[in-house]
């Protein structure tokens, strides 16, 4: 299920787009706005110094709207509430991050695999190296392990196997990012086939799991919204099935972008993925490809680096 709508059922959510649309048609229609890209924001929340960068508003503006939405317009009901975490603003003040009500906070990081059964997949060098090109650097690997970070490098790295859940953290600088793999649920968990009945997800047998979603198209919207944030400046994403073109098209949260709005690289065989241990997997079931986010001067060196992979398309 999409970021938009993590946490909470479809027709809530909409019945709460329509309740913060009750008021006057200039303010409202900036509160909606501020509710969607919270909604959007998911598990991660959005403080109001976010906000006023993302609509390039003043604070006041942004703190009123959002006020109302935490209940002090009597006229609509409490829409987003307090998560409980706290981040930096621009000025170094510790601030509120705001989640829409219904979403909870603690998520649970889901392994870094490419199909809901199959061992680890990690980037084969060649292309980490084509993304250091591009980037000038890897400042971060939100979802990796320690192996990986053998031969990429990246100046930080977040991992599951840390404890650390590189989805709740922000992404900055220049990113690199191999997605986890599989499906997972409203809360991040990866889901197996048939896994209710053999507790093969890790979770008991009997248990159930609601809006399951391709897990790299929930990432790929984490990605979107750090970039229009402003955190992540550049980045290289790679793109383990080409479906991910086709569904990010559906239920894209507002104001992020999709990764048919940015630089693709189409290359021209399947890339043999790297497993645990070192030895190169068979060649994947789906067509691979590599998304680059970033200015005029990432888009040429990003085309230089991945020309001789396949072809490049803007």
């Amino acid at each position: 299920m999409p970021i938009t709508k993590a946490g909470v059922p479809f027709a809530t959510r909409e019945t709460s787009f329509q309740a913060a649309d009750s008021v006057e048609n200039t303010v409202a229609a900036i509160r909606r706005k501020i509710y969607r890209h919270i909604v959007a924001a998911g598990r991660y929340g959005v403080t109001c110094d976010e906000l006023e960068v993302a609509f390039e508003r003043i604070h006041e503006t942004i703190s009123a709207r959002v006020w109302d939405l935490h209940g002090g317009n009597r006229e609509l009901p409490t829409l987003i509430v307090d998560s409980g975490m706290r981040r930096p603003t621009r000025r170094g003040r510790s601030a509120i991050v705001w989640v829409a009500k219904g979403t909870e906070t603690n998520m649970l990081a889901t392994a870094s695999r490419h199909s809901s059964e199959s061992p680890e997949h990690y980037t084969p060098g060649d292309i980490v190296e084509r993304a250091r090109f591009a980037l000038g650097g890897i400042d971060l690997d939100p979802a990796s392990c320690a192996e990986a970070q053998s031969w990429i490098k990246a100046g930080a790295y977040y991992s599951s196997e840390n404890g650390e859940d590189g989805w709740m953290k922000p992404w900055v600088g220049r990113v690199f990012l191999n997605p986890p793999g599989g499906m997972s649920d409203d809360q991040q968990r990866p889901v197996r086939p048939k896994c209710r009945e053999t507790g093969s997800c890790g979770l008991p047998p009997g248990h159930t799991h609601s809006d399951v979603e391709a897990s790299q198209k929930k990432w790929w919207f984490k990605l979107a919204f750090e970039y229009a944030a402003g955190r992540t400046t550049a980045a290289v994403f790679v793109c383990f099935s080409v479906e991910l073109l086709q569904n990010t098209q559906v239920d894209t949260p507002p104001g992020l972008s999709i990764p048919l709005d940015h630089m693709i690289c189409f290359p021209s065989r399947r890339i043999a993925y790297v497993r645990p241990g070192g030895g190169v997997g068979a060649q994947p079931p789906h067509a691979s490809c590599v998304v680059g986010l970033g200015n005029e001067a990432f888009r040429a060196r990003f085309r230089e680096a991945f020309a001789s992979l396949g072809r490049v398309v803007a």
